[in-house]
């Protein structure tokens, strides 16, 4: 299964070909617990009965110590002892787990993992004068996802910081009333994918989810 695994969610190769780390937290905690998959799928194949290579063998070998966030999730693992520490704005992620459902937004290596992507150790988290969040080597540097600071409002309990997440997106859709694909850090208006629905669904479901848990951070 892993073999076939060799791209990310938007269709960029992955470094390792391998273990695309949240792609397969995601299966294993979400569809097989929820859907019964194991009826299905038998995930011990090809692992001697051991499951080293799926539902136990997740915590075991897609965690790495960070020096700086400590014990957090890799983003890819080749098998061989190497990580790939990055996040991409497209879901799955490791951000979005919570949102998903494969894990709570509580768990310690959750928080040490989220903090960790939300910072300049991942190589695509950009910073500029208009917004911060999550990027993809899809589309390149510099170039913020709104489904990134969508995932960001969606697995925060603080208030301050999903409101700030709101008045990015409010503020960075160039006039056109649509979440795009991306946009450069310092000028919304250069965008990629005047129309993309996957960005403007989830942002509907924001805001429908804010709207019944804390409609006054609406008030913007």
């Amino acid at each position: 299964m892993n073999q076939i695994n060799k791209h990310f969610p938007n269709c960029c190769k992955l470094l390792f070909c391998f273990f695309f780390c949240p792609g397969l937290i995601s299966f294993s905690y979400c569809q097989i617990r929820k859907a019964n998959l194991t009826q299905y799928v038998d995930p011990f194949i090809g692992t001697g009965s051991h499951g080293h290579v799926f539902l136990g063998a997740l915590k075991q070998y897609a965690l790495t110590t960070h020096l700086q966030f400590g014990k957090v999730y890799a983003y890819e693992v080749n098998g061989f002892g190497s990580f790939h520490i990055m996040d991409d704005a497209n879901v799955p992620s490791l951000l979005s787990m919570p949102y998903l459902g494969a894990m709570i937004s509580t768990d310690p290596v959750y928080q040490n993992t989220r903090r960790m992507l939300l910072s300049t150790e991942n190589p695509f988290f950009f910073k500029g004068k208009v917004a911060e969040g999550v990027g993809s080597p899809h589309s390149g540097l510099d170039l913020i996802w709104p489904m990134g600071i969508i995932m960001r409002a969606f697995t925060s309990s603080n208030d301050a910081e999903i409101k700030k997440c709101i008045t990015s997106l409010v503020a960075t859709h160039a006039g056109t009333g649509f979440m795009h694909e991306s946009f450069n850090k310092d000028d919304p208006q250069k965008f990629t994918r005047k129309w993309f629905a996957w960005g403007n669904t989830i942002f509907g479901e924001l805001i429908m989810d804010i709207y019944h848990k804390k409609p006054a951070l609406l008030n913007i």
